[in-house]
């Protein structure tokens, strides 16, 4: 985080996170393996059989009617994935004071970019006819961007027993994860009076839209 005071009346700051994590584990859920272990009684089949070339033989799965016994252990221990994902979300901020054109009056807006991005990928271990060798599935790639801008201009000033304030906010953001983007655009705005805190006036208004509506019912 950086603020920089430009002027005694204009402050800029920059709020920057940069996360980047990478996760290996069995390619099953916690969740799936506790089910397992439910569902498996330990004498069905022993964990592992005594080994003859160095090899881990597992306990072999059973179907007994119609249900299916499966070795948590041996899935937890064939199984391997990975799953990289990095973020980058940056914040740019103007706060301006404008009390040299009229006492109360302030303009704050910020500039927000964020990118997101995740690869994926999945190995297995097989074993068919005495045999080992590994299924390799695809590298999985997503990713997604954000842009977000706002402007705000604010009012509040206090006459005697009369607090007047004003607020006009304009705000739009795309989001992008696919060829065409998601877009929201709006304007909204509030009027707020009092008169010695007892008597409350307050009036809003707003007109958003977004391109997922119909052209003529956009806004």
């Amino acid at each position: 985080n950086i603020a920089y005071k430009l002027t005694p009346t204009t402050t800029i700051k920059m709020n920057m996170n940069a996360q980047i994590r990478q996760k290996k584990s069995p390619n099953v859920s916690s969740e799936d393996l506790f089910k397992q272990i439910l569902t498996t009684t330990p004498i069905e089949f022993p964990v592992t059989y005594p080994s003859q070339d160095g090899r881990i033989m597992y306990g072999n799965n059973i179907i007994s009617g119609s249900t299916l016994y499966t070795n948590p252990y041996a899935r937890m221990m064939t199984s391997f994935a990975e799953t990289n994902e990095n973020t980058l979300n940056t914040v740019i901020k103007i706060d301006q004071d404008l009390d040299f054109i009229t006492k109360g009056l302030k303009i704050n807006a910020f500039v927000n970019f964020k990118t997101w991005s995740n690869t994926n990928y999945e190995l297995e271990l097989l074993n068919s006819n005495g045999s080992d060798y590994i299924s390799q599935s695809a590298i999985g790639k997503s990713s997604d961007q954000t842009f977000e801008l706002q402007f705000n201009l604010n009012y509040a000033r206090q006459f005697g027993l009369h607090n007047v304030g004003a607020m006009l906010l304009y705000k739009q953001r795309e989001y992008r994860s696919d060829v065409l983007p998601n877009r929201n655009q709006g304007l909204s705005g509030r009027l707020t009076y009092d008169y010695g805190q007892r008597y409350l006036f307050e009036f809003n208004f707003g007109y958003n839209g977004t391109e997922r509506l119909a052209k003529e019912d956009r806004f």
